[in-house]
């Protein structure tokens, strides 16, 4: 028999790099560290099968969500528009800020929250957290791909000593995650997970180019970053940094450089524009996203452009703990079609840009700043979005009160016209 083809046989087949998330269900799944993870040319994480040290029991292939069959929750049937009524927590959140409530519940509870949050090099990692100040880290949206480490063995040591843990990340993530537990034959009853609708994951080289183009410019470190600040408006966000020197940089979504390229799929991660997870029915308990579509219904609360998210409780253990901590959020019930149709992410990955090869080859070439007038220039949109945009959610309120004389007059002349 061929040596070769014998090798083949023994060593296990992990998916292709094409197709890989990046979840590393893989690398926490072996025993015997026999996988190493590289990191290709656009910043990237992939695992390799080290032959040296693989034993070939093949738990690495079995474990990747991409190469097997993957059980998800049934389509849910009931979905929720909702956010949170401590209003410190709202205004720090990208959306309604659920993913705090829920966390809180845990944390409350003695339990451990995983989320992503940068260290002090801009690296997006996934952390454990078990008080409000390090949970605070992973609050709001990052638009950079993380890496999960080895924090699927860490969420397995805890659940077989029956800590509850909240694990919050993208849907191929918690995919991955939910493949190395199943593997692992976990008793999984005291863990809650959230997948997010995910746009797809932007190259973490391409984010560390725009943070050290935006020191340059500003001739300061960035101290913090925020890449959905609420100042003007939810539905009109923006990019936020603050410097040591005291400066600060407000970039709106249709001007900034890296929302740009963000936005055109010229950096995402290649798994993403294939994605097997952006469908209806999910893995996680639970499904966040923004609440695109919402509009308030008669007796409801006003949101006041604070932001809205889109609940949607996928299982039966995470409509018990919705129920639980349903008090502390408004929430408003939603047709699971009308919710899901808020949001295109929801339900379709994004096509890649047919010019994301020849970016790639200017961004080695050039840098960051060497790229921006070809490919990151500013949307063209019209002077008076422009200027909306602005003002903010003032125009939201301007437009409200400018409203309720229109509705008196209708209701007078309706009332008159009953009457006669």
């Amino acid at each position: 028999m061929d040596s070769n083809n014998g090798l083949k046989k023994f060593f296990p087949h992990l998916c292709d790099e094409d197709s890989c998330t990046g979840c590393l269900s893989c690398y926490n799944v072996c025993r015997h560290d026999a996988i190493s993870l590289r990191t290709d040319d656009e910043g990237f994480i992939h695992p390799m099968v080290q032959s040296d040290l693989c034993v070939g029991c093949k738990q690495c292939e079995n474990a990747c969500p991409i190469q097997r069959n993957l059980q998800k929750h049934p389509v849910a049937n009931i979905s929720y528009a909702a956010w949170t009524k401590d209003k410190s927590v709202l205004r720090n959140s990208s959306s309604g800020g659920i993913y705090s409530v829920i966390a809180d519940y845990v944390l409350k509870n003695n339990g451990i929250v995983y989320g992503a949050a940068f260290d002090e090099k801009w690296n997006l990692r996934h952390i454990a957290t078990t008080d409000e100040d390090s949970f605070s880290q992973t609050r709001g949206s990052k638009y950079v791909a993380s890496s999960v480490g080895t924090t699927f063995r860490e969420v397995k040591e805890h659940l077989s000593h029956g800590i509850m843990v909240l694990y919050s990340g993208t849907p191929c993530q918690i995919a991955g995650l939910k493949s190395y537990l199943e593997i692992c034959k976990c008793n999984t009853d005291s863990l809650f997970t959230i997948d997010l609708v995910c746009h797809g994951v932007p190259s973490p080289i391409v984010f560390k180019a725009n943070i050290t183009f935006l020191e340059n410019k500003f001739k300061s470190k960035i101290k913090a970053f925020s890449f959905r600040e609420k100042k003007w408006s939810w539905l009109r966000f923006n990019q936020f940094a603050s410097f040591e020197n005291g400066a600060q940089y407000r970039g709106k979504w249709e001007e900034d450089c890296f929302y740009r390229g963000f936005l055109r799929e010229y950096y995402l991660r290649p798994s993403c524009y294939q994605c097997l997870f952006a469908t209806e029915s999910r893995c996680g308990d639970f499904t966040l996203c923004d609440y695109w579509g919402y509009y308030k219904k008669k007796g409801e609360t006003v949101n006041k452009d604070w932001g809205v998210s889109l609940v949607i409780p996928n299982s039966k253990k995470a409509k018990e703990l919705w129920n639980i901590i349903l008090p502390q959020a408004f929430a408003y019930q939603r047709d699971i079609h009308e919710a899901m149709n808020s949001n295109q992410a929801f339900h379709q990955c994004f096509k890649a840009s047919p010019l994301r090869e020849d970016f790639w080859k200017d961004f080695r070439n050039k840098g960051f700043e060497g790229v921006i007038d070809k490919y990151l220039f500013p949307d063209d949109i019209s002077p008076q979005f422009k200027r909306i945009y602005r003002l903010g959610r003032n125009v939201n309120r301007m437009l409200e009160i400018m409203a309720r004389p229109k509705r008196s007059m209708f209701n007078i002349l309706r009332k008159l016209r009953h009457e006669s």
